[in-house]
């Protein structure tokens, strides 16, 4: 009888068992097919490895805020709700910029030792 029916569920992050299969090769350098993978995942580790359902996934503070804030707007009137929506895009906006320069850089060659920019 195998033992990993009686482990705890752990929660994945929101993704795709295909999306789990390419980070296993990728780390472990394994030439396991994706069918070989898909099937031991779903008879062996399905109930133990779920994953997370993108809608429970973390959101900012602001986000979180800004959505609060577009729901109570009550008798304010749509012209407080859209400023409201405005400022939520623009902060989205700029969060997706921040995201791309990240990005970017982490994609960029390590300076090395005693180089400036």
């Amino acid at each position: 009888a195998s033992k990993i029916s009686q482990l705890p569920t752990r929660y994945l992050p929101p993704g795709s068992i295909r999306l789990l299969y390419f980070q296993f090769c990728v780390r472990d350098g394994s030439r396991c097919s994706y069918l070989h993978f898909w099937r031991t995942y779903r008879e062996v580790w399905h109930n133990v490895l779920r994953f997370q359902a993108p809608s429970t996934h973390g959101q900012c503070d602001e986000c979180a805020n800004y959505k609060e804030s577009f729901g109570k707007t009550g008798g304010e009137g749509d012209q407080h709700r859209f400023e409201i929506a405005r400022a939520y895009k623009e902060h989205v906006t700029a969060v997706g910029r921040d995201r791309e320069l990240e990005k970017f850089l982490q994609a960029q060659r390590p300076l090395e030792q005693g180089s400036c920019l």
